[in-house]
């Protein structure tokens, strides 16, 4: 497309894979917290564990199963579990 002044601006498309359906490491835990507040969940929980030199993180929000990540980082274990249990909330089927 072609603006004044000869200003050339192109698009990306977005790729949404099926494993994490766009979400990333960065927002899950932002996105744990919008669906709190959007009274979808309850609030998320997060319980840490250090294991001899790796962080075990359990994220917990009621009536849903736990999700468990370990990494060598706090903050990459909680988010890596924060994106599990997203994908575990969007996989649930409403009856």
């Amino acid at each position: 497309m072609q603006y004044p002044n000869n200003i050339k601006k192109t698009y990306t498309k977005l790729t949404v894979s099926h494993s994490n359906r766009g979400m990333n490491l960065e927002n899950a835990i932002n996105q744990l917290n919008v669906l709190f507040g959007k009274s979808y969940i309850e609030k998320p929980k997060f319980e840490f564990t250090k294991k001899d030199s790796k962080w075990e993180c359990v994220c917990l929000v009621e009536n849903h199963k736990s999700t468990i990540s370990v990494d060598k980082s706090k903050n990459l274990a909680s988010q890596k579990s924060a994106l599990k249990m997203i994908n575990q909330l969007i996989d649930l089927k409403v009856e």
